[in-house]
C-alpha cells in the first residue's frame, strides 16, 4: 500500500500529464514531454531486451516473455520502477486523466 503522504511520483506524473500533448487518433493517448531527465536515463538503462519484432500474430500477449512488468520483483530491483508504480497507485493519479480538458 502506498503511503498517501509520499505523493512525489503522483505529482511528477500529473505535472507531465498536464504538459503532455493529447492525441486523439487513432485512439486517445498523451505524449509526455516533461519527464525528468533522471527518470529517462534510469529507464533507458534498465536491462530489458529488445522484443523480437519479427513475431507478429496480432495478439498482445505474443511478446510478453520479452516485456518488463512493474510488479514486486522489478520494483525491488529498480528504484525508478517503484517510483512509477507507487505514483500510479496514488488516488490523485487515478483521477488525473479525468481532470484534463478533453
Amino acid at each position: 500500500m502506498v503511503a498517501l503522504a509520499d505523493t512525489r511520483g503522483a505529482e511528477a506524473f500529473l505535472a507531465c500529464l498536464k504538459a503532455a500533448k493529447h492525441v486523439t487518433r487513432p485512439f486517445d493517448y498523451w505524449l509526455l514531454t516533461s519527464v525528468p531527465d533522471s527518470d529517462i536515463d534510469a529507464f533507458a538503462n534498465l536491462p530489458v531486451p529488445q522484443p523480437d519484432v519479427t513475431v507478429v500474430s496480432g495478439r498482445r500477449e505474443t511478446n510478453n516473455s520479452s516485456c518488463m512488468f512493474f510488479g514486486a520483483e522489478a520494483q525491488e530491483q529498480y528504484p525508478v520502477v517503484r517510483r512509477v508504480a507507487d505514483g500510479f497507485k496514488n488516488p490523485r493519479t487515478k483521477s488525473g486523466p479525468s481532470l484534463l480538458p478533453s
